[in-house]
C-alpha cells in the first residue's frame, strides 16, 4: 500500500549531517526528501481518499495539533493521518519555500515511514461487516490537470452517504483542487431508506472481502471509506475508468436519480440511442408511347433503423411502396447494449463530402438522416446517400451491424439443409462430400456422427502422410454398408468441425 513512500527509509537512515553539530541536515530539493515530497503528491493523486488537499482539516479533525514525535503515540495512528503528516512536513508549501529539513524534521519523517511500513506488514482486512456511511471521492484526471477540463468545471466530487439516508454531494473544481478557493457546489440531499439499504447492498457485495482494485496510470482515480457497524473503517481505491464497476455506478445513479455522479466509472457518455432514415426517389421510366400529359411514376422508397438502449430492441422497416410495408423487430437482452457499448458518442461526427463538380443522376435521389442519442446530447447528420456523403466510419456499423443480425436471422423454416435433410437408417453410414479451397472436385469421406451440414467447414486427413486440411461439406449421403459409394477399405473420416478462428 505504502511501498513508494517507505522506499526513502534506506536513504532517510543513512543521512549524515553536513558537519557535526549542525542544527539542520543539508538535505536539498533534490534529494531523498525532495523525492519523497513527489511521491507524496503523487499518492495523494492515486488516493484521493485521503484527502491531503485538505490535509489540516484532517488532522484538525484527529485532534492533531503538534507534530507527534513519540513512538507510543505515532503507533497509535492509522496510515491517513501519517501521510497528512509526512505532507505538512515535506509536501507543504512550507518545505517548498525552505527546500531543507531540520534533524529533529528528519527524525519524525523517518519515524512516520517506519509507522507506514509498519501497518504494510499488518496487512490491513479486507472489508467486512454491514455498512454504516460512505464517503467516495471521483477526481478526473491523473497526475496533471485535465486540458479538455476547465478550471472553474466540475473536477472532483465527494459523495457521503449516512445510514440515516442523510447525504451530500460536494463539486470541486480544479482551480479549488490545485489553489484551494474553496467549492463549486455543495448540496445536501434526503435519500429514502430503501434507496440507502439498495445502495449500501450493491456496494457490500461489490466490495466484500476487496483491498484493492487494479490501477491504471495517469488517469482519473476515486477513493472509497467505508464505516462498517463496528465503527472500524476500510478504504479501497482505483481508476477512474468506463471499465471499472460500470453497472454498480448506474446503479446508483438511477437509485439516486443523479445522473452526474462520477462514482466508479467517471460517468463517461454513451450511445442510447441510434436512428437512421433512408429516403430513395427514383423515376420510374416507362416503355412504349407516353402521353405527354402523364406524370413519370416516382418510386418512393423509405427505410428506417432504430436501435434503442433501454427497449434492448433493434427495429429495421422497409417502406418498398405504398401498399408493402416490411418490418423487423429484434429484442435481443443484453446483447443490443454490448453493441451501443462499442460505438463512440462522437459516431458520425465526419464526413468528407462531394466536390462541387460531382455527377448526379437527374432520375434518383438518395438521402439519409442520422440521429445519435447520448447521456449527454443529440446530435443529428444528414448527407446523401454515397461513400463521401455519409459518415467515415458509416461502412464500419453498417458491417458490424449486418453481422451483428446475421446471427438472430437465421430461421429453420426455410433453410434446405434441413428440410432437406433425409433421416438415417440404423444400419446406413454417413458420406460426406467436400471440396477444397480453389477446388471443384468433390472428395467422399466418412462421418463417424451426424452432425454435419451443407456448408460446414471440417477438418480432413489428404496426402500420403494424412496432414490436416480444411475442407466445405458440398452434400451428405446415407448408404448401407453394402451400397458404399466408395470402398470402405479406402476411405478416410472426417477429423471434426473447423475452428474458424484457429484452422485456415
Amino acid at each position: 500500500m505504502y511501498e513508494s513512500l517507505t522506499k526513502f527509509l534506506p536513504k532517510l537512515k543513512d543521512r549524515k549531517a553536513a558537519k557535526h553539530g549542525s542544527s539542520r541536515t543539508d538535505i536539498q530539493a533534490g534529494s531523498s526528501i525532495a523525492g519523497l515530497a513527489q511521491a507524496i503528491y503523487q499518492f495523494g493523486n492515486s488516493h484521493p481518499e485521503y484527502e491531503l488537499d485538505n490535509y489540516v482539516e484532517l488532522l484538525n479533525r484527529n485532534l492533531i495539533l503538534d507534530l507527534p514525535d513519540k513512538a507510543d503515540n505515532i503507533s497509535k495512528l492509522d496510515g491517513q493521518v501519517i501521510v497528512a503528516l509526512l505532507f505538512k512536513v515535506v509536501g507543504s508549501d512550507h518545505f517548498n519555500e525552505k527546500s531543507t529539513l531540520s534533524n529533529f524534521e528528519a527524525d519524525l519523517v523517518q519515524k512516520y515511514l517506519e509507522r507506514l511500513q509498519q501497518i504494510d506488514q499488518e496487512a490491513v482486512a479486507p472489508f467486512e461487516g454491514e455498512i454504516r456511511k460512505l464517503r467516495l471521492i471521483s477526481t478526473q484526471g491523473g497526475y496533471e490537470p485535465l486540458p479538455k477540463v476547465g478550471l472553474d468545471s466540475d473536477y472532483e466530487q465527494v459523495l457521503t452517504i449516512s445510514e440515516d439516508g442523510t447525504a451530500h454531494v460536494v463539486h470541486y473544481s480544479q482551480r479549488t483542487i490545485f489553489n484551494s478557493q474553496g467549492i463549486i457546489s455543495q448540496e445536501k440531499l434526503r435519500l429514502n431508506s430503501d434507496v440507502v439499504l439498495h445502495i449500501f447492498n450493491a456496494i457490500e457485495q461489490t466490495f466484500e472481502g476487496k483491498m484493492v482494485t487494479p490501477n491504471v496510470t495517469d488517469v482519473g482515480v476515486w477513493g472509497l471509506s467505508l464505516v462498517n457497524s463496528e465503527g472500524k473503517t476500510f478504504r479501497i481505491s482505483g481508476s477512474l475508468i468506463d471499465t471499472v464497476f460500470p453497472d454498480l455506478s448506474d446503479y446508483i445513479r438511477e437509485n439516486m436519480a443523479r445522473e452526474d455522479l462520477y462514482l466508479f466509472d467517471g460517468n463517461p457518455d454513451r450511445v442510447e440511442r441510434i436512428e437512421v432514415f433512408y429516403d430513395r426517389y427514383q423515376t420510374i421510366h416507362l416503355s412504349g408511347p407516353i402521353p405527354p400529359d402523364l406524370v413519370k411514376p416516382v418510386w418512393d422508397y423509405h427505410e428506417e433503423l432504430k436501435l434503442d438502449r433501454k427497449t434492448e430492441t433493434v427495429e429495421h422497416s422497409r417502406k418498398i411502396f405504398d401498399e408493402c410495408d416490411v418490418k423487423s423487430t429484434y429484442h435481443i437482452s443484453g446483447a443490443v447494449e454490448d453493441f451501443l457499448d462499442e460505438i463512440s458518442p462522437t459516431a458520425f461526427s465526419h464526413i468528407e463530402g462531394n466536390p462541387e463538380d460531382v455527377c448526379t443522376n437527374p432520375d434518383r435521389q438518395d438521402g439519409y438522416r442520422i440521429v445519435i442519442t447520448t447521456k449527454r446530447e443529440r446530435r443529428e447528420v444528414f448527407g446523401t446517400f454515397d461513400k463521401k456523403g455519409l459518415p467515415d466510419d458509416w461502412e464500419k456499423f453498417a458491417t458490424s451491424l449486418a453481422d451483428f443480425l446475421s446471427f438472430y436471422s437465421k430461421a429453420d423454416l426455410l433453410d434446405s439443409k434441413l428440410y432437406g435433410k433425409v433421416k438415417r437408417r440404423k444400419q446406413d453410414l454417413i458420406f460426406c462430400n467436400v471440396i477444397f479451397k480453389d477446388g471443384y472436385r468433390e472428395y467422399c469421406y466418412l462421418a463417424d456422427e451426424d452432425k454435419y451440414y451443407v456448408g460446414d467447414k471440417v477438418i480432413v486427413p489428404t496426402g500420403s502422410d494424412n496432414h490436416e486440411t480444411l475442407a466445405q461439406i458440398k452434400s451428405v449421403e446415407y448408404y448401407a454398408k453394402e451400397d458404399a459409394p466408395y470402398p470402405l477399405d479406402k476411405i478416410k473420416h472426417i477429423l471434426r468441425l473447423a475452428d474458424l478462428d484457429t484452422d485456415k
